[in-house]
């Protein structure tokens, strides 16, 4: 070896050293690659910046330290980023003239604590035979969700059990803002007098429905996303078993930027933790919706260009 590393212009303790650094380099790429795996056996489609905070205790104890570029690079050379998917998306929500609606009670408001509002959404299951339909309810601050039911139909029966879900855990006397789109189940009159006798509050989105809404579609999205909820399912039973799973690995140990990186069941039980982002991303949102109405008012007012 002697006569090739001197021909090549290295000395041995070099060329040693240097072979030491890529076996240590393929070890350790090895290792974060099984750790990167053993994360995604619980969040199956987390994209890479999270992935990097699941492995961060791991990898430390490791002796392991990788920055953010090479973490990806390393996930892209193994065919490991996220790609998302397209489906067919049935509609869940249904409009109806003849029922009452509600003002927005959420829009331009700060909430700094859980209970304060609760926010609706319902997304469809696919089985191979048939839609179920999903009613989940979540809290605007902590980001848990605190109710939920699948249903056979899109009656409102399904939402007034995921109502009674989320209300068990509502402390006495406090009055809670249910916030949801204007769909027939929500706006029904079976479930206003059941928040009325809850002591809630109606509210409803009013003209930019995707963005008054939008924290309870994003759970929709995450679970469906990132935890497989989008694949088409055996059955009823099937869909359900995986519901409960995904709901209780979303409220325990999913992580949230905008709970300050912490999952939705601490920020429930110790919200100071989250107060500060959950109150910066509020503040930022409504800055937004201002700016979105400025410009659909601007555009209103606008003069009908000439033929």
């Amino acid at each position: 070896m002697k006569p090739v590393c001197e021909k090549l212009g290295y000395s041995r303790q070099s060329f040693y050293g240097e072979r030491r650094a890529r076996q240590r380099k393929a070890v350790d790429e090895r290792f974060i690659i099984d750790a990167v795996i053993q994360a995604r056996i619980v969040h199956p489609r987390c994209g890479a910046r999270k992935l990097m905070k699941y492995t961060r205790d791991t990898l430390t104890r490791a002796g392991i330290a990788i920055g953010r570029d090479r973490f990806f690079e390393l996930l892209r050379t193994h065919d490991m980023l996220v790609k998302r998917r397209k489906a067919f998306v049935p509609h869940t929500t249904h409009f109806d003239d003849s029922l009452p609606v509600s003002r927005n009670l959420v829009a331009g408001r700060v909430f700094d604590a859980p209970n304060r509002v609760f926010v609706a959404d319902i997304t469809y299951i696919r089985c191979k035979d048939r839609f179920l339909f999903l009613t989940l309810i979540t809290d605007l601050f902590s980001k848990d969700i605190v109710g939920w039911h699948l249903s056979d139909d899109l009656a409102a029966g399904g939402c007034l059990k995921a109502l009674e879900m989320a209300y068990r855990i509502v402390p006495p006397g406090t009055k809670v803002i249910f916030h949801s789109d204007r769909g027939c189940q929500f706006a029904s009159r079976e479930f206003r007098a059941r928040l009325a006798e809850y002591g809630m509050l109606s509210s409803m989105t009013e003209e930019l429905h995707c963005y008054e809404n939008s924290i309870a579609e994003r759970v929709n999205g995450i679970l469906k996303q990132e935890y497989y909820l989008d694949v088409e399912f055996k059955g009823r039973e099937d869909a359900l078993r995986a519901v409960e799973r995904v709901i209780e690995v979303y409220n325990t140990l999913r992580i949230h930027d905008a709970l300050g990186g912490i999952v939705p069941s601490e920020a429930r039980r110790v919200p100071e933790l989250a107060r500060p982002f959950v109150v910066a991303i509020q503040e930022a949102a409504i800055a937004r919706a201002e700016e979105r109405r400025a410009k659909v008012a601007a555009r209103r007012a606008a003069p009908e260009e000439a033929a």
